[in-house]
């Protein structure tokens, strides 16, 4: 089912905080937004809560009210940054994902001040041309044991989606275990956009994006089969969420566990953005 969607209070304090941060003379790149950290467990830091790109194209990282304002990279590459799962920024550093095309990863720290601190940011080998070749909009896995990416079509050889494992201690790739072409975009003229695995790690969704126009793009899901070790190696049952549309483009996906409000008590929600044809964007569940 998909329906307009509203935000929920964890949403708001996000995008509350973001505006603050941008509205105080750190104006966000276009297309950013700030990426809440997963819910902390036990004894891990609450803070820092957000991670964000400025005006500068500078990873930023920030208290979940806007304070503590910390800048952790650089590098001219600091788009789109995505939190691990793991980690309590203490005994084990946080992991933040970040860049377009060539992806970096950064440790980040937080000390007995309550300031963040950004260590070890490096290059993340990838199964792909970079830089010729693009990762896009990359995510951990639920787990933080992987990457996960869609990229685009290169030299007459179709875009994909690529598990990555990772360390999800280190956050580094394991040598031990092959990265994974888990599907292969028949049509060769599109861009697959904003991969995203559900809580559990059974399913997966993307966006279909025509390589020659922006907007024409189609939101699918599907299920995700795996090996006798649990690595993933293909999708199945892939369904289209919403038919390819030009002048709309769904975009920032995002799955959100255990929802309690109907129709889907208890159910895996996903939640993304649309780009309308007036310019405009709107929300949808």
């Amino acid at each position: 089912m998909i329906r307009t969607g509203t935000y929920t209070a964890s949403s708001r304090v996000a995008l509350a905080a973001f505006a603050a941060l941008c509205a105080g003379g750190l104006f966000c790149a276009s297309g950013a937004m700030a990426k809440g950290k997963p819910n902390p467990g036990p004894g891990v830091q609450a803070d820092p809560a957000l991670a964000y790109v400025d005006r500068r194209l500078r990873l930023n990282v920030a208290n979940a009210d806007g304070s503590a304002q910390t800048v952790l990279a650089t590098s001219a590459l600091a788009q789109d940054p995505f939190w691990s799962p793991v980690g309590d920024g203490i005994s084990q550093p946080y992991h933040i994902a970040y860049g377009i095309c060539s992806l970096r990863e950064i440790d980040v720290t937080v000390g007995n001040n309550g300031v963040a601190t950004g260590t070890n940011d490096r290059p993340v080998p990838l199964p792909i041309a970079t830089p010729d070749n693009c990762a896009d909009f990359a995510t951990f896995s639920p787990k933080g044991d992987a990457l996960i990416f869609g990229d685009y079509p290169l030299n007459g050889n179709p875009a994909a989606v690529w598990w990555v494992p990772l360390d999800p201690v280190t956050g580094d790739p394991d040598a031990s275990k092959i990265p994974q072409e888990i599907w292969t975009e028949p049509d060769t003229n599109n861009v697959i956009l904003w991969a995203r695995v559900n809580p559990n790690g059974t399913k997966i969704a993307f966006v279909r994006q025509d390589n020659g126009s922006p907007h024409a793009d189609s939101l699918v899901v599907g299920d995700i089969v795996t090996d006798s070790s649990g690595l993933p190696t293909s999708v199945t049952n892939l369904q289209p969420l919403l038919p390819k549309t030009d002048g709309w483009g769904p975009r920032f996906l995002e799955w959100k566990p255990n929802v309690s409000w109907s129709p889907a008590p208890g159910d895996d929600v996903l939640g993304f953005d649309s780009a309308a044809p007036d310019g405009g964007s709107t929300g949808g569940i």
